[in-house]
């Protein structure tokens, strides 16, 4: 979703925001590949839990910043 969220800021031409974007979706992917590689080696007993934390929490951080841009209205009659 924020991969597609980040497709859609480079059309309207915003890098700024596309790039926060494509980061909390690598941060999301690498991070939960990475902390459950971490939980197996370690044995942990909620790496499961772990992981839909990190995914969760940077898929909410991700979605409350795409909620607090406005529409251009120039764009919305487009």
């Amino acid at each position: 979703m924020m991969w597609f969220f980040s497709i859609r800021a480079m059309h309207k031409g915003k890098r700024g925001r596309a790039m926060f974007y494509r980061t909390v979706a690598i941060l999301m992917v690498a991070g939960i590949a990475c902390l459950y590689a971490i939980g197996r080696i370690l044995d942990w007993r909620n790496t499961l839990l772990i992981v839909e934390v990190w995914g969760l929490s940077w898929f909410g951080i991700g979605w409350l910043t795409a909620g607090t841009y406005k529409t251009d209205p120039a764009l919305a009659d487009a």
